[in-house]
């Protein structure tokens, strides 16, 4: 059994799975702070599906880019039950679960997005060949007229940000934009969980102490610069 979690932003779920089908689910749109939300809501998600802690085998967590104390708190619930079990930790990028949700709805390049503050956007780009799909543009900050100018023709852009910025989109120069803009949670448990799992069916390692949230920028509140002595 694998609990999922994905705190990216203000719109989070968790969830139970077992081989990627869902057993149990909560999605929510947190008002005040995912702290006193989400320890709470595994803990009854667990108790309404009969489980508990010792049946998780796996933990998948969304590592981000998204919000800083949202990622903060997921990652951190994530990491120390992980420890406590002995069980395996999974991130998984919140800008790839995103896409993944297009990927048997177009054949065009998808470019999953997401509001970061201070008027900036976290984005990367995937493009279908004939091996499938694959991340052909890392991920990023810019502003999002810098997005759409970098993106090629005919790209479609997705994820909670093309819903957020939906009018700012349609006001884009370019007249081939297209925007998958659904309404939030664009992110699927399902999808979180089938992606970890491709990683562990990969081989791919994971370190439960040093994985940390993808911010992809410098927080809004830094600690003060030393002032070099005079």
């Amino acid at each position: 059994m694998e609990l999922c979690i994905d705190t990216s932003t203000r719109y989070a779920g968790v969830g139970l799975t077992q081989d990627a089908a869902v057993i149990k689910s909560v999605t929510w749109h947190s008002k005040n702070n995912h702290t006193l939300e989400l320890a709470s809501t595994v803990a009854q998600m667990l108790e309404d599906a009969g489980t508990t802690v010792q049946d998780i085998q796996v933990i998948i967590v969304a590592k981000g880019p998204g919000g800083f104390s949202a990622l903060r708190v997921g990652m951190g619930l994530a990491k120390g039950m992980a420890e406590s079990l002995g069980v395996p930790l999974v991130g998984v990028s919140t800008l790839e679960l995103e896409a993944t949700h297009y990927f048997s709805e177009t054949q065009s390049p998808l470019c999953p997005m997401l509001e970061v503050g201070r008027d900036r956007i976290a984005w990367s780009l995937y493009e279908r060949s004939t091996d499938g799909w694959a991340q052909t543009m890392i991920e990023q900050v810019t502003t999002l007229d810098a997005m759409v100018d970098t993106v090629p023709k005919g790209t479609v852009f997705c994820g909670e940000g093309a819903y957020t910025t939906a009018a700012q989109l349609q006001e884009s120069a370019k007249s081939s934009l297209m925007a998958q803009a659904d309404e939030p949670l664009t992110r699927q448990i399902s999808i979180l969980s089938n992606l970890g799992l491709q990683q562990i069916a990969k081989g791919e390692p994971s370190d439960n102490t040093s994985m940390e949230p993808n911010y992809l920028r410098a927080p809004s509140i830094t600690m003060p610069t030393a002032s070099k002595p005079k």
